[in-house]
């Protein structure tokens, strides 16, 4: 059985990577299924785009200073979320009333906004702000003292927006595709290839058992690698997920082949956002 690739977790030149060695293990089987060969093909120029769009990132001047913006979010979101949630731990009955009012809306819009790719997260930000700048949760967010803090993170937000749209600007004259497009045109293709071959192995095991054994490394290997950085992020607070730098959009949908490799994290917000 092939095991699950979690593309989410994966940042774009990991994509890349495993997508090449996918590619390399199956021409060295000499698998004969022209489905297969198709597929490869198309494997090929995801991989030459995504590998084009990795490197068009150093030459573009605004990918530093769109990430350290994000950044800046990324902290305040966690310092409102954390600042609002103290108040459930408090005595007065106002300040509890006030944390369960704002806290709803927070938990709605996902308590890890911040793992989210870079227009995700905007949009989900953009539904908070409607939401609590309503009279009555500025009240509430005011009773929690966390006005001043709710504002410093709506200017962020709007900060980074200006920085990402002069990058997105400069993406265009560059006239080339995008890490984000170029991510999620690879990411179903891949999760295309291995269910492709993890039901020519269902009826021919005999044929693919080797090449699945190998594939089933690759994946193997690149998970654990994903989920250890996956782990020390959620120690230290960190949003370095598979969609930065660069930031491809985190609708990535993971195949649903046999994870056997690993536990499941089906409920992780990146894999449920699909």
């Amino acid at each position: 059985m092939i095991y699950k690739l979690r593309t989410s977790f994966l940042l774009p030149a990991e994509l890349g990577e495993t997508t090449s060695k996918y590619i390399f293990e199956t021409e060295q089987a000499g698998v004969a299924e022209p489905y297969v060969a198709k597929l490869l093909g198309v494997l090929k120029e995801d991989v030459k785009d995504l590998n084009k769009a990795l490197t068009k990132l150093t030459v573009n001047s605004k990918v530093e200073s769109t990430a350290e913006a994000d950044g800046v979010r990324d902290d305040l979101l966690i310092a409102f979320r954390d600042m609002v949630d103290i108040g459930k731990r408090r005595q007065n009955p106002d300040i509890v009333a006030a944390y369960q009012k704002v806290f709803a809306v927070i938990e709605k819009a996902g308590l890890r906004i911040y793992r989210y790719g870079y227009t995700e997260k905007s949009g989900r930000l953009a539904a908070l702000f409607e939401e609590l700048d309503q009279p009555e949760f500025q009240i509430a967010i005011a009773t929690l003292k966390a006005d001043e803090l709710y504002n410093e993170l709506k200017a962020a937000e709007d900060a980074f927006l200006a920085i990402y749209g002069e990058r997105l600007r400069e993406d265009t004259t560059q006239n080339s595709i995008t890490l984000e497009d170029a991510r999620r045109k690879a990411v179903p293709h891949v999760n295309i290839f291995l269910g492709v071959l993890s039901t020519l192995e269902l009826f021919e095991p005999e044929v693919y058992e080797t090449l699945s054994a190998k594939i089933n490394a690759i994946t193997s290997e690149i998970m654990a690698i994903a989920r250890a950085r996956r782990t020390r992020n959620d120690n230290d607070g960190s949003s370095d997920t598979g969609n930065s730098p660069g930031n491809g959009d985190s609708s990535d949908e993971d195949n649903t082949s046999n994870d056997n490799n690993t536990p499941d994290d089906s409920n992780d917000p990146e894999d449920s956002d699909v």
